[in-house]
């Protein structure tokens, strides 16, 4: 199965083609490239390519804004106005396919995605910090982060090296698999980790910070 990951810290403003991004990347007017299913890198090179090629996706933030769920951090109160979105503690779950517009910040939080269908995050002056685990899981299905015109957002992984695996499920920032429980894990080892698909798009900036190796 493939595993997209965004780890180090970076700092992507979605506008030209002069950047490294972990799985996808967008064009000067801020609209997705492409994705990969692989995980690889893509340099400012494939971008090019990419651009060279008319291989661009229509979405952006403000395309999605109507009929999206609200997602409002202040302090340790998490508002949510729509449907799709639960939060318990500092911890909130997507289970259901749309748009969910994030602002605030959340420390010490998570956004869990979990539904195999499509999700779209729009990040609008947005900021999450985690010390024990990854910010942002996608557990399945395929995650659009869309970043607001003119905000500043911040996905912040600030855990340390990666520990020793004979620690298994129990370490940070990892799940055991069903299928061979107490014998197999699986790392949550990124700031943005995904099971699926993963892209990247709007025109503003994403600061990702990754300490886990």
């Amino acid at each position: 199965m493939k595993k997209n990951r965004i780890r180090k810290k970076v700092v992507l403003p979605c506008i030209g083609i002069g950047m490294m991004l972990a799985l996808s990347a967008c064009d000067a007017s801020g609209q997705m490239l492409g994705n990969t299913t692989t995980g690889s890198a893509i340099t400012a090179s494939k971008v090019a390519d990419s651009l060279a090629s008319g291989s661009t996706t229509t979405d952006s933030a403000t395309a999605t804004e109507n009929g999206k769920t609200s997602i409002t951090v202040s302090g340790d109160n998490i508002s949510i106005k729509g449907n799709g979105a639960t939060s318990t503690g500092k911890t909130i779950t997507i289970s259901e396919a749309g748009s969910y517009q994030l602002s605030g910040s959340l420390e010490e939080g998570q956004i869990k995605i979990n539904t195999d269908r499509e999700v779209k995050l729009i990040l609008d002056q947005f900021s999450i910090t985690n010390s024990k685990d990854a910010p942002i899981v996608n557990e399945k299905g395929t995650v659009q982060i869309l970043l607001k015109e003119n905000t500043e957002n911040t996905v912040a992984d600030r855990r340390s090296a990666k520990e020793d695996t004979d620690s298994g499920a129990e370490k940070s920032g990892s799940k055991t698999d069903d299928t061979k429980a107490g014998t197999d894990s699986t790392d949550f080892d990124a700031a943005i980790y995904s099971e699926g698909d993963l892209l990247l798009g709007g025109q503003g900036s994403l600061t990702l910070e990754g300490g886990y190796e």
